[in-house]
């Protein structure tokens, strides 16, 4: 439960950053950046994981403790970010839109988690 909350809030806090330090196609890219790197640390820590599940079945989450080593690097170069500026161009989704693209994202996110956590044991 604490594992879930804890990514769920570092998910939430990593984009409203990219919100705020960002902005148009500088975004873009870093969304783009930071979609790589989710893919590329997904592969390279569940491999690492599965190494690690052969030594014991505990050691695996001491890859979690990886995340402590960016604290302090936080600490010192975290800015504060500058106010937003008011575009004139506002683009809206629309609800329909909307209503069909969250539930495609959450299916696939479901699917996506539900592989390396429910296969193992299948296999």
């Amino acid at each position: 439960m604490f594992l879930g909350v804890g990514i769920s809030s570092s998910m939430t806090i990593v984009i409203t950053l990219v919100g705020d330090y960002f902005e148009g196609e500088e975004r873009q890219k870093f969304i783009g950046y930071q979609a790589a790197f989710i893919g590329m640390a997904g592969i390279v820590f569940l491999s690492l994981g599965g190494f690690l599940a052969t030594l014991h079945w505990r050691v695996p989450f001491l890859i979690y403790s990886f995340s402590l080593l960016l604290i302090p690097i936080i600490f010192f170069f975290l800015e504060e970010s500058k106010p937003p500026t008011i575009s004139s161009k506002v683009v809206v989704a629309s609800p329909l839109l909307l209503k069909v693209l969250f539930p495609i994202g959450t299916l696939f996110m479901v699917l996506f988690y539900l592989m390396p956590t429910q296969l193992p044991f299948l296999l």
